[in-house]
């Protein structure tokens, strides 16, 4: 549930800056923590949901080492 909530409390901030903003962006989000604790797993459901909503997320990867989603160091 908590990958849920995550993904609601960013989709009110999208709905929000569509409509209160001139400039359409919508929140930016960092996931940071210790390793082996789930960041890229949080980053494909987040995205995921984001995709099925019918958003365009942009993803970056700072992790050179792992690549887990795109192709290491890519933008």
């Amino acid at each position: 549930m908590f990958y849920l909530n995550c993904h609601a409390c960013l989709e009110q901030l999208r709905m929000k800056a569509e409509n209160e903003s001139d400039v359409k962006r919508g929140p930016i989000t960092m996931i940071v923590g210790p390793s082996d604790v789930g960041k890229s797993t949080v980053c494909r459901i987040l995205l995921n949901y984001a995709v099925r909503m019918g958003r365009t997320p942009v993803f970056v990867d700072l992790d050179v080492g792992q690549g887990a989603i795109s192709i290491p160091g890519a933008i």
